[in-house]
C-alpha cells in the first residue's frame, strides 16, 4: 500500500516538472513572390510572403485568441534531383510593435500539393521577450491572379 501511494505521490508531483509548455494555434494567410531559376533538371526559388497571423488556440496571455500578427517571411527553396526542401525566415510584428522570429524548414515544392514542416519561435522584443516555441504546419495553396499560401500550426510555447 505505501508504494502505491508513493507512486501516485511522485507522479502528482513530479509530471508537470515534464510539461511541453503552453499550446498555442495559429492561421497565417499571405501571399508569395517567387523568383525561379531553373538549371538542367534543377530548380532553385527565392520566395517572399506577407501576410496576416490570427491566434485561434492559446494558453499564453501574450498571445491570446484572436489577436493578429503581421508576418514578412522570405525562402529558400532548392529542387534537386526530384528532392525537394524549403528553409526560410520570418519576423512577425503585432500592433504594440513586439516581435517573434521564426525559422521554418518543411519538404515539398512551394506552391504544389501540400505538405507540413516546423517551425521554431523565438520572442525578440516586448512582451514576447524570453518566449521560445516549435510549432509543425500544414499549408495549401491558392493560384488567382497570384499564389496565396495558408498555414495552420500547431505549436508548445514556454516562457
Amino acid at each position: 500500500m505505501k508504494k502505491i501511494f508513493l507512486y501516485i505521490f511522485s507522479f502528482l508531483f513530479i509530471t508537470p516538472v515534464f510539461s511541453d509548455g503552453h499550446n498555442l494555434e495559429f492561421i497565417f494567410s499571405g501571399t508569395l513572390n517567387i523568383d525561379e531559376l531553373n538549371f538542367r533538371n534543377d530548380k532553385f526559388q527565392i520566395i517572399k510572403a506577407n501576410g496576416t497571423s490570427i491566434i485561434t488556440k492559446s494558453e499564453i496571455d501574450s498571445l491570446p485568441i484572436n489577436s493578429i500578427q503581421g508576418k514578412k517571411c522570405v525562402f529558400y527553396s532548392k529542387v534537386i534531383d526530384g528532392e525537394s526542401t524549403l528553409e526560410g525566415s520570418c519576423l512577425i510584428k503585432d500592433i504594440d510593435g513586439d516581435t517573434i522570429s521564426s525559422f521554418l524548414i518543411r519538404k515539398g515544392v512551394i506552391g504544389k500539393a501540400a505538405s507540413g514542416g516546423e517551425e521554431v519561435l523565438t520572442g525578440l522584443t516586448g512582451k514576447y521577450k524570453g518566449l521560445s516555441g516549435k510549432c509543425t504546419y500544414n499549408v495549401k495553396f491558392v493560384r488567382n491572379v497570384e499564389l496565396s499560401g495558408v498555414t495552420f500550426n500547431k505549436c508548445k510555447i514556454s516562457k
